[in-house]
């Protein structure tokens, strides 16, 4: 093997290296980016479901109005005969 030969084989290598140091540095921030992204959309996620998780359906709402509508009337009076008022419109 001559000196020229063995120098160009050199050359590729490090050549070689190089390029494959770079490619293997991008596939790190790539990764990194994805997981983050991933990370994220997990939490949007979560945060979603506990949102909606707390929320009352409509058929419940429904179901406690026409649970309050069918109790009966205690007091029969109206109101501005329970609560007296005075000239100020306060009550008493």
């Amino acid at each position: 093997m001559n000196i020229k030969k063995g120098a160009d084989i050199l050359f590729q290598f490090k050549d070689f290296l190089s390029r494959f140091k770079l490619l293997l540095q991008r596939k790190v921030v790539k990764n990194s980016k994805s997981r983050h992204l991933e990370e994220l959309e997990i939490k949007k996620n979560e945060k979603l479901s506990m949102i909606t998780s707390h929320h009352i359906k409509r058929d419940q709402i429904d179901n406690i109005v026409n649970a309050y509508q069918q109790l009966k009337t205690m007091d029969k009076r109206p109101m501005d005969a329970m609560i007296q008022y005075d000239n100020l419109g306060l009550p008493k």
